[in-house]
Parts: structure tokens; C-alpha cells; sequence
């Protein structure tokens, strides 16, 4: 008997190649990522003031998350297929983490304030001791009053 010759396995078809990228979108996509660069800058530089003014902080993020989230729209409509996407990524969503960060410190606004007069009023590295101690106590009172009202307590 003769051995028949054994079927090749149809080929598979072949993926359309990848158009190029249009300079013009690989171009957006660039200036939004500088934009997020910048609004980042503008996010992080209010961290360093007083406690009122670090509040700038908030518009700032936001304003740098909206930038982050078109960055990221330009980045897939140009498939630049470059690390400049990931990178975005993850500068968006480092910029949302540390909006939402800041933006939960509102909810002590009241302990922030006072213990920011302490350190204004504070000349002696005791006295700024004490602030710092005063700052813990509150923030502990705070926590454990919220879960003593998360326990159905009477919280006073």
C-alpha cells in the first residue's frame, strides 16, 4: 500500500499590517503628555505651603486627572505602541490617588486648622513636641469616635 501524503494544515491568515501612526496624533499625544507633566508639578508644589493653601492641591488633581484621561484618549488614537502610554497611565492615576489623599484631610479640616496654629505659635522644638502630640491625640479621638458611630455607639 502507498502511503498517502498527509494534508498541510491550512495556512492562517495573515494580520492586516499595523498602519502608521499619523504624526499629527503622535504629536497630540506628546503635548497632552507634557500637559500632564505639568499639571503634576502644579499638583505636587501646593503640598509644600501651609495647611489652608495645601488645599490647591484639589483643583490642581482634578485638572491633572481630566489632562491625564485625554492623554491617554490621543495615546491610543495615535498607537504609538511606545512606553508613553503606560507611563501616562500611571501618572493619572498617581495624580487621582493623591487628589482623593489630600481631599480626605477635609474631613479633619477642623484638627488640620488648630494644629496648624500650634506650629505657627510653636518657637521651641518642646512646644512643636507638643503639637505633634496634640495632632495624634485628636486624630485618634476622631477615628475612634467615627468607629464608635460606625458601631451603632453613641459616639460622646
Amino acid at each position: 500500500m502507498s502511503q498517502s501524503p498527509t494534508p498541510s494544515p491550512p495556512t492562517a491568515p495573515r494580520k492586516p499590517a499595523r498602519p502608521a501612526p499619523e504624526p499629527e496624533q503622535v504629536a497630540l499625544a506628546a503635548r497632552r503628555s507634557m500637559q500632564l507633566g505639568i499639571a503634576m508639578v502644579l499638583t505636587m508644589l501646593p503640598t509644600f505651603a501651609a495647611f489652608p493653601a495645601r488645599m490647591l492641591t484639589i483643583p490642581f488633581g482634578i485638572v491633572a486627572v481630566v489632562v491625564g484621561v485625554r492623554a491617554i484618549a490621543a495615546g491610543v488614537r495615535a498607537r504609538s505602541g511606545s512606553l508613553l502610554l503606560p507611563a501616562v497611565a500611571a501618572g493619572t492615576i498617581l495624580a487621582a490617588v493623591f487628589t482623593l489623599s489630600v481631599a480626605s484631610t477635609v474631613l479633619v479640616w477642623d484638627i488640620q486648622e488648630r494644629d496648624a496654629r500650634c506650629r505657627a505659635e510653636a518657637i521651641t522644638v518642646q512646644a512643636r513636641i507638643e503639637c505633634n502630640d496634640r495632632l495624634n491625640a485628636d486624630l485618634e479621638s476622631w477615628r475612634d469616635g467615627l468607629l464608635d458611630r460606625a458601631r451603632g455607639g453613641s459616639g460622646s
